[in-house]
């Protein structure tokens, strides 16, 4: 008996329809797995780079920090000190407001803060190293009142510099973050704007920077604003909002 063999042709419907099934099925995990990415990625890549600032900074926060404690503070410094605190040299006031002093001197949040005496006391000199930068943009005590940057981009700008070149630089320059920690920030000048570069989150927003974070005196904090672009704290005094439990933040005490 000669067996007869018989070709098949193609696949039948309900063959088709499994394969049409697995298809949609693998698009579906595929779409999701790249939603989560989206949102996931960028957080991932900002906790990161707030690990390796937040280290640097701490370093040099408390190279700061302790120098203060212990040296002998200045001549005519003292005396400002102690117009400030209204005691003695004996009051722990006196050592605590030069420490503060000092920390404002290497961490200032704004550009004014950066280019003026701190409280207005003659013998209390910003830091040397960021009056040059400003001067050399055009930007001076004298007119940084009348500067239109943004609060958050002077803030980003003046943290990249204190980890590169503060009082107390850990010796990391700005090329150890590489781009995607920092992104060129528009700043105003006399001259006209220019680019300057700072510290920045995956969602290329200004990070901010306080030192005095929740109203804990001398709390440092390094703040991102997120995917939702909202920092989830006042802008102008950095205190909390309605939006602060974003996990992004990172809160930094020595």
């Amino acid at each position: 008996m000669r067996l007869r063999q018989t070709k098949r042709r193609g696949f039948t419907l309900i063959e088709l329809l499994v394969v049409l099934t697995i298809i949609i099925v693998l698009t579906g995990l595929l779409i999701g797995a790249v939603i989560s990415f989206r949102d996931t990625g960028p957080l991932t890549a900002t906790r990161t780079n707030l690990a390796t600032i937040k280290k640097n900074m701490d370093t040099q926060w408390k190279a700061i920090h302790d120098k203060a404690r212990k040296e002998t503070i200045p001549a005519g410094v003292d005396s400002d000190i102690l117009a400030l605190t209204g005691g003695t040299k004996q009051d722990s006031a006196y050592r605590n407001k030069y420490v503060e002093y000092r920390l404002a001197q290497a961490f200032p949040t704004s550009f004014s803060e950066a280019l003026n005496n701190y409280q207005g006391k003659s013998n209390l000199v910003p830091f040397n190293g960021y009056v040059r930068f400003l001067n050399a943009l055009g930007i001076t005590a004298a007119n940084v009142g009348s500067n239109t940057t943004p609060l958050e981009v002077q803030q980003c700008v003046l943290l990249l510099l204190a980890l590169t070149t503060g009082p107390e630089n850990t010796g990391v320059t700005a090329d150890h973050w590489g781009n995607s920690a920092i992104m060129k920030q528009t700043v105003n000048t006399p001259a006209g704007d220019k680019q300057v570069e700072g510290f920045v989150d995956a969602w290329r927003t200004p990070l901010l920077f306080t030192r005095n974070y929740k109203g804990t005196a001398l709390s440092p904090a390094v703040l991102s604003a997120g995917k939702d672009n909202k920092y989830g704290v006042d802008f102008a005094t950095l205190t909390d909002t309605t939006n602060d439990a974003r996990d992004n933040v990172v809160v930094t005490t020595p």
